[in-house]
């Protein structure tokens, strides 16, 4: 049913297509956004489609006045309780509030190069510890002088079944190397050179170099911003086009868009994602919202 709009929504709409050259634009279809297109301005040739740059200001024009309706209708809550908001299975959230602060630090645009990286190193150690917290364990028989003087000759103690291989996502998956290096003294690095186009979100292999996979591995991917999720996918898909399948595959970031996880989920379903915050959406060029910045600029001193 139709209703007339209100002098605010009708100057609202108006303004939209206000001092907008529509020529000068173009429709880009976007998978991660909540309308499944993207607008974006031209680089070299200018396609003839302004008819479907009118269509998506229209429909989301419509999708912002239905936002209204439901306000009005109070079908849409302000507030959502703890149980409401609560993440898939399959994501872990860290808790400690010493990982909010580090994480803080990080998201300041004014937190310099040396601190950048000591809070992105405690905190990513944090991270790993919870990722490996519930891998399995078997009794090792274990014996030095003082289990001797015991008058035994050796004791069980408790020791990881799983072979553990960590895959960072170059390049800014480097900069989670070094806490795993302390954590995980006996892992196996492979690395993957993935680069993303910054106007498809599509990336492209350009290295890649992984060590021997077994049926008793789990891989670890870093990456410390899982934006769409494309990456992390392409390297989940050609794991598990080799040879011999791993025991498991899970997922260290420092910050997850709902995007990313969304399109791992929805085409894997079964990988452990930890990180320390998923933040609110991706913008329209991909960069997660409010984020932090490029990571691997920050972290390596490239800006």
């Amino acid at each position: 049913m139709g209703r007339e709009l209100s002098a605010n929504e009708e100057l609202a709409v108006k303004s939209i297509f206000q001092g907008i050259d529509v020529n000068s634009l173009y429709v880009q279809k976007n998978p991660n956004d909540i309308h499944g297109e993207t607008i974006r301005g031209f680089k070299k040739e200018k396609p003839d489609n302004s008819d479907a740059v009118i269509s998506h200001f229209i429909s989301c024009t419509l999708l912002w006045l239905a936002r209204e309706d439901a306000k009005r209708g109070k079908h849409l809550k302000k507030d959502f309780s703890e149980d409401e908001m609560q993440y898939p299975d399959n994501v872990y959230v860290a808790k400690s509030h010493l990982v909010t602060d580090h994480l803080t630090h990080l998201r300041r645009d004014t937190t310099k190069l040396r601190h950048f990286r000591s809070h992105s190193d405690e905190l990513c150690l944090s991270l790993f510890r919870e990722a490996v917290a519930d891998l399995n364990i078997f009794d090792a028989p274990v014996t030095n002088p003082l289990v001797k003087e015991m008058g035994a000759e050796s004791i069980k103690q408790p020791k990881l079944v799983e072979e553990v291989i960590v895959i960072p996502i170059l390049r800014s998956g480097l900069a989670m190397l070094n806490p795993v290096m302390s954590t995980l003294t006996k892992s196996k690095i492979g690395f993957a050179g993935l680069e993303r186009d910054d106007d498809t979100a599509i990336a492209s292999e350009y290295y890649c170099k992984l060590p021997e996979i077994t049926e008793n591995s789990v891989i670890i991917i870093t990456d410390p911003m899982l934006a769409t999720g494309g990456t992390a996918a392409q390297l989940i898909r050609k794991i598990n086009s080799g040879p011999i399948q791993p025991k498991e595959i899970r997922m260290v970031c420092v910050v997850a868009a709902p995007e990313g996880i969304n399109a791992l989920n929805k085409e894997f379903g079964n990988i452990k994602i930890f990180t320390a915050a998923v933040d609110s959406h991706l913008n329209g060029s991909f960069y997660i919202v409010p984020g932090l910045g490029d990571y691997g600029d920050r972290y390596f001193g490239t800006e």
